[in-house]
């Protein structure tokens, strides 16, 4: 079964999501992978082994409006 996992937040600031992860990479029957936002707070890079783990910059003030709007708007696609 493939599961993709999309959390909004960089999951370096949430262990249940890590732990998410590490479940399903122990779990033979599930091929998982992860979208979600940059770490932008300085936290060791959090890695699963044989989940990928695919990073969007994260929308912030000092970004454009437009260029933030459209972030916001993409990320679920």
């Amino acid at each position: 079964m493939r599961v993709t996992v999309v959390h909004w937040f960089p999951l370096e600031q949430f262990p249940p999501a890590q732990n998410l992860l590490r479940f399903l990479r122990d779990s033979e029957q599930v091929d998982a992978c992860c979208l979600t936002t940059s770490n932008d707070r300085g936290y060791p890079d959090f890695f699963v082994d044989v989940c990928p783990i695919f990073r969007r910059n994260f929308p912030v003030i000092r970004m454009g409006r437009f260029k933030r709007l459209w972030l916001l708007l993409s990320f679920p696609i």
